[in-house]
């Protein structure tokens, strides 16, 4: 992925509370701790009627595994109300699903995507991503984190931009928790509805709107044909 191409998706006059509608959906990935990797990320994006993406919140840190990153992952869904949240589902965060289910009842929107091969061939992973990128679908608002600029800041933000531009090589936790929210929308468009009007009442309310049958193209139809 070139540079300028992520420039040209960072929007640095704008925060996400600037230009994204607080009715568009939501949509999470996480990337969770293992034993060869202690950091955990949380990575929310906003899906536009267009089918632009707007980076919400990236949130980052070493919370080992268990009661910790749970906590986080809860303040996260409260403070994103995501319509789905997708994460790896294999071996011991199969674990980490159940805390959470268990923390936050049944309704909480969570959805195992399970990689393999996939996950560690480059050639089949990102590609996909890096090319929305470069074709503009993606907003990165970062003016809350603009005065970073040129410095050596380990900031969620600025570690996703620094991650990004080094893909494949180093650490990838946040890119690939913005893969699994990609995967979280590109899954929840084609299984559940989404429904402006509910997501308003239940962000109202302050909950993330349930899932509910999904038609094909009602409300997003330009991304339907995609």
């Amino acid at each position: 992925l070139s540079a300028a191409a992520i420039e040209q998706a960072c929007d640095w006059e704008h925060s996400p509370t600037d230009i994204v509608d607080p009715a568009w959906p939501r949509f999470q990935g996480v990337d969770l701790s293992g034993p060869e990797r202690p950091g955990t990320v949380f990575f929310t994006m906003a899906v536009s009627p267009e089918g632009k993406k707007y980076v919400t919140e990236i949130r980052r840190g070493n919370w080992g595994f268990g009661t910790r990153a749970a906590e986080q992952g809860v303040e996260a869904l409260i403070a994103n109300k995501p319509e789905l949240i997708m994460l790896e589902n294999i071996a011991a965060q199969d674990a980490y699903l159940d805390i959470l289910k268990l923390i936050y009842a049944t309704w909480m929107p969570l959805k195992g995507y399970r990689t393999g091969r996939e996950k560690a061939d480059y050639q089949i992973l990102i590609p996909g991503l890096c090319a929305q990128i470069e074709n503009g679908g993606w907003v990165f608002p970062f003016l809350h984190v603009k005065a970073h600029r040129g410095h050596l800041c380990r900031c969620s933000y600025c570690t996703f931009l620094d991650e990004l531009g080094k893909y494949p090589h180093g650490q990838t936790d946040t890119v690939m928790a913005c893969w699994f929210a990609d995967k979280a929308y590109q899954s929840g468009f084609m299984d559940y509805d989404i429904d402006m009007d509910a997501i308003r009442t239940a962000r109202t309310h302050g909950l993330p709107a349930r899932q509910f049958p999904y038609t094909p193209g009602r409300y997003f139809p330009d991304v339907a044909k995609r």
